[in-house]
């Protein structure tokens, strides 16, 4: 008999129901297998609403596959993973939920047709809230089943601890290690299992290279500086085809440095992060805890470099809980980049006056996501991605009106075809203007977006006025390149035009970290451009207004052009105060 029931969650259940589930889990783990409470008997958790078709597999001539496991002690295993994956062909198995099994009583069994194969067995510490707190990662990257067959698995040979040697005194943080398998047919897997800070990690080497596919692996961890100091370690040691030994030794010849300044207007804990990608994980997107960051702060960020890796960071201002996640609030975004061994590189986060920006790219387009420019054309139909208060730096997006807890936003957008208006509306969160179709005619388009924001957190920055004009047509012909997308959403479509929107970037020289500057006499500089994919055209002239009591009046600074879209604006700001 098979019993259905139906609920939701709130963000307040949906934490108690990830608790209840945790401690089932341990209690299981504990009694020695899942045999116990609601998961004593076959259950199934999903959405509701139209079920997914499961994947379909011809059929073959079944075999049996069984492993034996011992944990650290020696003794039988019980409730720690094995997977499996078809090296032939993944859709056998490998490619859903079929691949992973637990030891119980030190053994577990799969059902598998003939064929080639990886295994690979994570024996798990867990504390009391499920949170692993050291692993032992034993694989078998590449073997042959016939006919039944047995292995053993034993947590012992997990001997080579993964050990990183810091130039400067650090303590490792959290950190996890990444098994990374192709098939000859068929999806990848891609398995990533984390520790908490400081969580031991061992892996048993291997010596013979896989002729089946690939096999990438590689440890990652974030180290703090020892004593509280202002920087960090981010580090992850990529091998192919065997697994190496787990010692590294960080130096200047495998990594940069990231220059980093944390700009605020007001003091609060925040939220800072790196994640650190190779090729290979792009349809596999990676979302390692973020910590805790103070800021304002200055913070020197020492990160690995190697073929292909490239690092995405953020801050935020402030974070908040959402069913056990801290969900970030005023924060900013960069895009992915690649580092070159020994590069130092500035990097300035919230820099002020914030302002709308597009998503850029800056690495190769089979590396990673694709990006959405800030305006396309399809046919007639424009789509945006324009995200209000993004800050200075080229390739960093803001947070937009994104809804916070401790602080709201708002706006209002209007678009004009010849100077007749099309469309308006209040913007939106996250993308802030929805689609917008005109009529077919070349043409001069005028957008109009209003941002503002208030709450404890915004100090300066806190509204926007911006107006973009531009002359347009109907879309036809070649679209945006590899690594790019019309739409925001999936399945990825290339049959559109970037529009050639401006792009301006503000530099204040002796700008504090709290966006301010001593008064007296004041030179600022100006960079202006365009979306990317859109032809440079020449930037002829410029003109900058100032105001030095908040806005009521303003003033006219004198304007210098530099070259190649590049001015300087000077002023004075300086309040005359009558003392009686």
């Amino acid at each position: 008999m098979t019993d259905a029931h139906t609920g939701y969650l709130t963000a307040a259940s949906a934490k108690d129901f990830g608790a209840a589930l945790v401690k089932e889990f341990v209690a299981d783990r504990a009694a020695g297998g899942r045999a116990t409470g609601v998961f004593g008997s076959a259950v199934r958790i999903s959405l509701a609403g139209t079920k997914t078709a499961p994947i379909v597999r011809p059929h073959f001539p079944m075999k049996t596959l069984s492993f034996t496991g011992t944990d650290a002690s020696g003794k039988p295993d019980n409730m720690d993973p094995v997977v499996v994956y078809n090296l032939d062909d993944s859709v056998r198995i490998g490619a859903d939920q079929d691949a992973i099994n637990y030891f119980s009583g030190g053994s577990v069994k799969f059902s598998v047709p003939a064929g080639n194969y990886l295994a690979v067995a994570y024996f798990l510490d867990t504390d009391a809230d499920g949170n692993v707190t050291g692993m032992r990662v034993v694989a078998r990257p590449q073997f042959t089943v016939s006919d039944n067959t047995s292995m053993a698995f034993a947590a012992s040979e997990a001997t080579s601890k993964v050990t990183m040697i810091t130039p400067r005194p650090a303590d490792p943080q959290d950190g996890g290690f990444v098994l990374h398998r192709t098939s000859q047919a068929g999806p990848d897997l891609f398995l990533d299992v984390g520790v908490t800070p400081g969580g031991p990690i061992y892996v048993a080497p291997t010596k013979t290279p896989v002729t089946l596919g690939k096999l990438d692996t590689y440890p990652y961890r974030r180290f703090g500086a020892a004593t509280g100091g202002p920087y960090q370690y981010h580090l992850q040691y990529l091998a192919s085809g065997v697994i190496p030994r787990q010692f590294y030794v960080a130096t200047p010849a495998n990594t940069a440095t990231l220059d980093s300044y944390f700009y605020s207007d007001v003091d609060s804990l925040g939220a800072q992060s790196e994640v650190g990608a190779y090729p290979f994980a792009k349809d596999f997107p990676e979302f390692p805890p973020d910590h805790k960051q103070p800021v304002p702060a200055h913070q020197l960020i020492y990160v690995s470099t190697g073929p292909g890796l490239e690092w995405g960071g953020g801050v935020a201002k402030s974070t908040h809980d959402f069913a056990g996640i801290d969900i970030w609030e005023s924060f900013q975004g960069g895009a992915p980049r690649q580092y070159s061994p020994g590069q130092w590189v500035r990097e300035n986060w919230n820099t002020y006056p914030l302002h709308p920006a597009a998503p850029e790219r800056f690495t190769p387009a089979a590396n990673d996501a694709e990006v959405q420019p800030g305006v396309v054309r399809a046919g007639d139909t424009f789509t945006f991605n324009l995200y209000p208060f993004s800050d200075n730096e080229s390739g960093h997006v803001g947070s937009g009106i994104y809804p916070g807890k401790v602080g709201t936003g708002s706006g209002t957008y209007e678009l004009d075809q010849d100077g007749t208006k099309v469309a308006s509306g209040d913007l939106a969160e996250y993308m802030a203007v929805p689609p917008i179709t005109v009529g077919p005619a070349a043409s001069t388009i005028r957008l109009v977006m209003d941002a503002s924001r208030v709450g404890p957190l915004y100090k300066l920055s806190t509204q926007s006025h911006t107006e973009w004009t531009w002359h347009s047509q109907h879309q036809t012909g070649d679209g945006v390149p590899d690594g790019y997308m019309c739409l925001p959403y999936y399945p990825v479509t290339h049959d559109c035009s970037t529009e050639p929107l401006m792009t301006t970037a503000t530099t204040i020289p002796g700008l504090s970290l709290h966006g301010t500057v001593p008064g007296g006499r004041q030179t600022i500089g100006l960079q202006f451009g365009h979306l990317q994919l859109t032809p440079r055209s020449a930037v002829t002239s410029a003109k900058v207004d100032y105001s030095i009591d908040d806005g009521k009046t303003w003033l006219p600074a004198k304007v210098t052009k530099l070259g190649d879209g590049k001015y300087s604006a000077s002023y004075s700001a300086v309040v005359v105060v009558a003392l009686s």
